[in-house]
């Protein structure tokens, strides 16, 4: 084989591998651009709260839905004293309706009834009292979403001591405070103290001036 013959060889052969290595190239620099330019798929969102469970949340935080206006009614049960020491089992009732007032203060009106119930001490009787009240009830919470709120009550009250011919009745004005917590939107547990004022009469003066307490535990319903 002549030299010119070798060179075309050679040329020929060159020809024939060019096309093979420019295409195996085109395809990697291809792959190589498609890595750099794809983005990876973003992180799966959380996944949102059923509109059900938002709404009941917002029902109990809200004070508007927790605090709004309505009517109340009570039961409390615990002891009384109209004379120092001699412990009386007491039990009361109360209904009412109070109004917002503000974002954590309730007002509004009460009424009530109640017994202090009969006992002995040292051999003496202590008569029955019956009694019925009515007056203000105020409610103020501990802040916008604090289950704990503070009571407030003030009024007038009468009551029926005894029967038969030792029966007799009297009459003034009470105040109370005490303090609750929520167990939810319509029901609540408290602790209240409230002292009765009420004037006897007697032979040796016009009249005198007494006070008789109770503290009670109780629990509320709200509508």
């Amino acid at each position: 084989m002549n030299r010119h013959a070798v060179v075309l060889a050679a040329l020929l052969l060159a020809g024939a591998t060019q096309p093979a290595h420019a295409q195996a190239v085109s395809q990697a620099w291809k792959q190589y651009r498609e890595g750099r330019t794809t983005q990876a798929p973003p992180p799966p969102s959380e996944p949102e709260l059923p509109a059900a469970m938002s709404h009941q949340q917002a029902q109990y935080y809200r004070p508007v839905q927790r605090d709004g206006s309505g009517f109340f009614v009570g039961a409390q049960l615990g002891k009384g004293w109209i004379y120092e020491e001699i412990d009386q089992d007491a039990v009361s009732f109360n209904a009412g309706y109070r109004w917002q007032a503000g974002p954590v203060a309730l007002l509004g009106i009460e009424v009530g009834a109640g017994r202090l119930a009969d006992t002995r001490w040292q051999g003496i009787h202590f008569d029955e009292v019956k009694f019925r009240s009515i007056g203000f009830n105020g409610r103020f919470n501990f802040g916008r979403h604090n289950p704990w709120y503070g009571i407030v009550r003030a009024g007038y009250w009468a009551a029926d001591v005894g029967e038969g011919e030792w029966a007799g009745e009297v009459d003034g004005g009470y105040v109370g405070i005490g303090v609750g917590v929520d167990l939810g939107r319509n029901a609540n547990l408290n602790l209240l103290y409230t002292s009765y004022v009420y004037a006897s009469s007697y032979y040796w003066a016009d009249y005198e001036f007494n006070r008789a307490d109770t503290v009670t535990v109780g629990i509320e319903a709200r509508f």
